[in-house]
C-alpha cells in the first residue's frame, strides 16, 4: 500500500458500433490518512453513475505484466474480464482489444506528460494507455446483451496525491471519412510543490499519422473559448494548426470545476 493521500485509476470506455450504447467503467484506489476504499463506477450513455465498493485488499496492480484486478474483475493489456454487481447494476463480460493505437514516442517516451512523468511532488500522473482499440465480445448490462464486436474502446490510467481542481477532457474516436482516426484533449490545473501549473495535451491520429501537441515539447494554445457547452480551441505546434469544435451536452458538461481558471490563463 502507497502511503497516505494517494490514488490510482483506470478509465475504460467502450462504444458499440452502431454508437448506440457508450459504457465508462472506472477502477480506482484512494487512501488518506483517514480512511482508504476501492470501487468501480460505471457511467452509461445518460451519464448515470453507479458506484460498487470493494475491499482495498481487493484491488491490485502488478506493472511488470500491466494487470489490474478489482474483485473478479480483470484487465490485460489484450482483454478484459467484467463482474461488476450489486443492488443496482450487473455489468458482466469479456471484451478483447484489437489493433490498439498508442501514442507516438516524444523525448524517448510514449506518454502524454513526456519527461514530466517522472518528476516528483506533481499531484497527478496521467497516461493514455490507449488511444483507441477494436473491440471483440458481448456485455451485458441489467440482463441487456449488447454487442461490442467491430465498436471501440479507449484505456486511460492516473495516480497521484490529488486530482487537478480545474480540468477539461474530451476525446473521439468515431470519424465519418477516416474510420481509424481518433483524438483526446487534456487540460488541467495540477499542483507541483507548491504551485500551481497549467498543462495540456492534443493525441490525434489521422491519416495513418499520429501527432502529440502538449505543453511541454512546444505546442501551444492559440485561443480557447466556450460558449454555453460547447468549446472551442486552437492549437499550434510547429507547421502545424489544429482547430476544434467541441460540442458538449447539459448532463455531461466537458469543463469540471472552475472553467474561468483555465480560460483566464489562455486568454
Amino acid at each position: 500500500m502507497k502511503n497516505a493521500d494517494y490514488f490510482e485509476r483506470w478509465g475504460f470506455n467502450f462504444i458499440d458500433e452502431k454508437q448506440q450504447h457508450n459504457i465508462w467503467v472506472r477502477w480506482s484506489l484512494q487512501k488518506t490518512k483517514t480512511h482508504q476504499y476501492a470501487k468501480s463506477e460505471i457511467y452509461t450513455d445518460v451519464m448515470q453513475k453507479i458506484s460498487v465498493n470493494y475491499p482495498v485488499e481487493e484491488y491490485s496492480y502488478s506493472p511488470n505484466n500491466n494487470i489490474v484486478k478489482l474483485g473478479t474483475n480483470v484487465f490485460t493489456k489484450d482483454y478484459i474480464e467484467l463482474d461488476i454487481k450489486n443492488d443496482l447494476v450487473q455489468l458482466q463480460g469479456t471484451l478483447e482489444f484489437k489493433n490498439k493505437i498508442t501514442l507516438p514516442s516524444d523525448f524517448g517516451k510514449k506518454s502524454v506528460m513526456g519527461p514530466f512523468n517522472k518528476v516528483p511532488f506533481i499531484s497527478i500522473y496521467y497516461d493514455i494507455v490507449s488511444l483507441s482499440a477494436n473491440l471483440e465480445g458481448t456485455l451485458t448490462y441489467n440482463k441487456e446483451a449488447i454487442n461490442f464486436n467491430r465498436g471501440k474502446g479507449f484505456i486511460e490510467k492516473a495516480k497521484g496525491s490529488k486530482w487537478p481542481n480545474i480540468w477539461v477532457f474530451s476525446k473521439c474516436n468515431h470519424f465519418r471519412k477516416d474510420s481509424k482516426a481518433s483524438i483526446m484533449l487534456g487540460i488541467a490545473r495540477m499542483e507541483v510543490a507548491f504551485n500551481y501549473c497549467t498543462g495540456f495535451a492534443l493525441a490525434i491520429c489521422a491519416n495513418n499519422r499520429k501527432y502529440l501537441l502538449t505543453s511541454y515539447n512546444g505546442a501551444h494554445v492559440v485561443k480557447f473559448y466556450k460558449d454555453k457547452n460547447n468549446i472551442h480551441l486552437i492549437v499550434a505546434y510547429k507547421n502545424i494548426l489544429v482547430e476544434l469544435n467541441i460540442l458538449g451536452k447539459e448532463n455531461n458538461p466537458l469543463a469540471r470545476s472552475d472553467y474561468h481558471g483555465i480560460k483566464d490563463i489562455y486568454e
